[in-house]
């Protein structure tokens, strides 16, 4: 499954990636909410467990490079159904891509996906209380910290689609402009993605939602929609 926008891919994570994540989330793992050490086997354990139509974990394809990994975990399978232990989260793979541009496109595209594509009504993210760059990051996309938060160590913030298109329609804008993209999100799937039921459940919630996919080419099917800017 890849995901396209704003001159950028997110590719849903494969069995061939989670070396090159394993290692580079271990090299910050002291930013995180789980600090410990993942060995080789428990990357698989975790690969394992996130590989279905419930997670969707995708590595950030910038140029010719893979910059970072984002999700959407726990998510539902039916368009609109909110579900209130859903949340997302990025990590990038080197301190010198966390001013790239790519992680907040990465983050649209994400999100777009979530109320567009699949209905969704709300996004759910945790942030370390401390964790000040997160916070003003995800601030800019439009979320808010839930009330009663304000005391947790891990808080958190919601993101409804009004909220997320006023804080967000002029940048969106800009990116489309800066990237010389047409207001398309494209979501292609792989006919490896049709191996498991994976595949098929996500045209279902694409269909609930009121999008539908065609046949592409080499097996592969593909969605494409235009997505409100205002």
């Amino acid at each position: 499954m890849k995901l396209i926008r704003y001159g950028i891919i997110l590719r849903r994570i494969s069995i061939s990636d989670i070396e090159m994540v394993r290692n580079a989330r271990n090299s910050v793992r002291h930013l995180m909410n789980y600090k410990a050490y993942i060995t080789p086997e428990m990357q698989l354990n975790w690969f394992h467990s996130i590989n279905n139509s419930s997670n969707f974990y995708y590595i950030i394809q910038a140029g010719e490079g893979d910059i970072g990994l984002i999700h959407e975990k726990n998510a539902s399978i039916h368009a609109g159904e909110l579900l209130d232990n859903s949340e997302g989260g990025i990590f990038l793979f080197r301190e010198e891509y966390h001013n790239h541009p790519a992680a907040v496109l990465a983050a649209l595209i994400l999100i777009e996906k979530g109320f567009y594509l699949f209905g969704d009504r709300q996004s759910v993210i945790h942030i370390q209380r401390d964790n000040e760059k997160a916070i003003r990051f995800n601030e800019k996309l439009g979320y808010q910290l839930l009330k009663g938060e304000e005391t947790n160590v891990h808080q958190k913030y919601i993101l409804t689609k009004e909220n997320f298109i006023k804080k967000t329609s002029r940048l969106r804008k800009a990116a489309l402009r800066l990237s010389r993209s047409d207001n398309t999100l494209t979501c292609i799937m792989d006919k490896n993605d049709y191996l498991s039921s994976f595949g098929m459940e996500i045209e279902k919630i694409n269909n609930e939602a009121g999008f539908y996919f065609s046949d592409y080419k080499d097996g592969a099917r593909i969605c494409q929609s235009s997505i409100p800017l205002d």
